[in-house]
This record gives structure tokens, sequence and C-alpha cells, in this order.
């Protein structure tokens, strides 16, 4: 399972992002942190949780691909091992059986793609969900579009070629907002 979390000036909520994936009961992952060319301490805040645990990469985003998310996003999917790919923003969280849940459901129902509920939040002990309920995928090329979330969990074999690129611009989303369970 590889856990893809594209980051630019987060050093303020990054930690707590790294604790919901430290957390999960899932462990057999990875977790591939990309930094946008961030101006804080996110260096020396990821820096720690990469000394604490190997399973922590931290890259910073190469010239070849523009910068933004999307351009982070697709260098992460470069360099994960995973059968598996998850994304994750670095303002974002997971509940702690997140990506156990979505495993079994892929896993027992030959799937290549599952998606959760969530839910935005300020606090997070104070949120409401969102259900998801797709009866199929209407396509497999995936969009980055600000009004749908591409956080979700799917096989790696969907995400060759142009099925698994993430259009690069030079736009930066920035709200701290989703929990996934």
């Amino acid at each position: 399972m590889s856990i893809i979390i594209p980051t630019y000036n987060r050093a303020h909520l990054i930690g707590e992002t790294l604790d919901s994936v430290l957390a999960q009961t899932y462990q057999n992952w990875e977790c591939i942190i990309l930094d946008d060319g961030s101006t804080d301490n996110t260096d020396d805040v990821v820096g720690e949780y990469v000394l604490k645990d190997p399973r922590f990469k931290y890259y910073h985003r190469p010239d070849e691909h523009l910068p933004g998310g999307n351009g982070a996003r697709n260098f992460g999917f470069k360099m994960s091992k995973g059968d598996y790919v998850n994304w994750l923003d670095s303002d974002d969280l997971f509940s702690e059986n997140k990506i156990e849940e979505q495993l079994k459901l892929i896993i027992g129902e030959s799937k290549t793609v599952s998606t959760c509920r969530w839910g935005r939040f300020e606090n997070k002990n104070n949120f409401s969900l969102k259900e998801l309920k797709f009866n199929r995928l209407p396509r497999l090329k995936i969009e980055a579009r600000s009004d749908v979330d591409i956080k979700l969990l799917s096989h790696r074999a969907i995400l060759t070629g142009e099925a698994g690129r993430f259009f690069e611009c030079n736009g930066k989303n920035l709200y701290r907002d989703v929990i996934y369970i």
C-alpha cells in the first residue's frame, strides 16, 4: 500500500496527517510525502517522521513536474512501490481503520477502486459525513477538479498510462477540511 501525500507549507498541519497514517490498523504501507517547494519548516516536521519510521519517504518535487499538488502526485506515483495506491492531502486525516476496511472490500470483492465516506471539519471531533455512492466508475481517467475529491484507494494496475496521471497546473488549493473514514 502506497500512501501519496503532496505538501506545500503545511508544517503546522502535516504532523497530524502523518499521525493518522501511523495509527492505521493495516501496517503494511509506505508513505510517500512530496514537498512542492515549501518555505516554512515542513522539512523539519516531516524529517522527524522519516527518522522515526522508515515507511515514510520524503522527496522534493523535481523540476520535470510542474509546481502544484498534481505534479507532486505524479512524481509520488513514480516513486511508489505498493500494489495499491491511496491519495491523501497534507491537511486531511484518516480514521484508524480506513485502509484496512477498503482493502477488505477491494480484495474480498475483486474490485480495483474503492471510495469511502468523508466529512468536512474544522475540529476533527465535530464533523459531518458525506456518503459516496457509485454504481460504477464512469471512466478510468481520473481528473482532479475543484468540485471532486480524488482521494480514493485503487489498485496500481488501473493507474498506468494516461489513467494514472493528474493534470499538472500551477494552482494551489489550500484548505483543511476532510477526514476519511
